[in-house]
């Protein structure tokens, strides 16, 4: 206050000091002017910061999830969920040339046999045409 009423900033003079630029100048004022990092205004009876357990402080759960990741890492090792995935292409794949029907004349009956042999006769159309058009954007030509 007396520095306040002279027309001096406490603010300015803490960051105009050489000390302020230094890493360790916050431990270095908590040690100096004493006061407790973890602090609190109220009452221990309403909140009391030490009565924290050993757990719920940032190292103790930095090493849990440590334990935790290389825990998972040895059970992924152990399954041989490690190795790479490689992934290719399967490129442009046409409509099979035989109906459905004349390859292994198991694909139903009556019908369902004419369905499944026209809705390939059509894809096959579509896709012969897909491959004419090289203006088309919406279908890959094989490759």
């Amino acid at each position: 206050l007396r520095f306040s009423w002279r027309g001096i900033s406490i603010n300015d003079q803490i960051s105009g000091t050489k000390g302020f630029r230094n890493p360790d100048f916050l431990q270095s004022a908590l040690e100096h002017f004493k006061v407790e990092e973890r602090g609190t205004m109220l009452s221990p009876d309403v909140f009391d910061p030490s009565d924290y357990p050993a757990e719920d402080y940032y190292d103790e759960l930095a090493s849990a999830q440590r334990r935790e990741n290389e825990r998972r890492e040895k059970e992924r090792r152990e399954l041989g969920l490690d190795r790479p995935v490689n992934f290719a292409s399967a490129g442009f794949v046409a409509a099979p040339a035989q109906p459905v029907s004349a390859v292994n004349g198991t694909a139903g009956g009556g019908e369902h046999r004419n369905l499944i042999d026209a809705a390939i006769a059509q894809a096959r159309e579509r896709a012969e045409k897909a491959a004419k058009d090289p203006n088309d954007p919406w279908h890959r030509r094989p490759v």
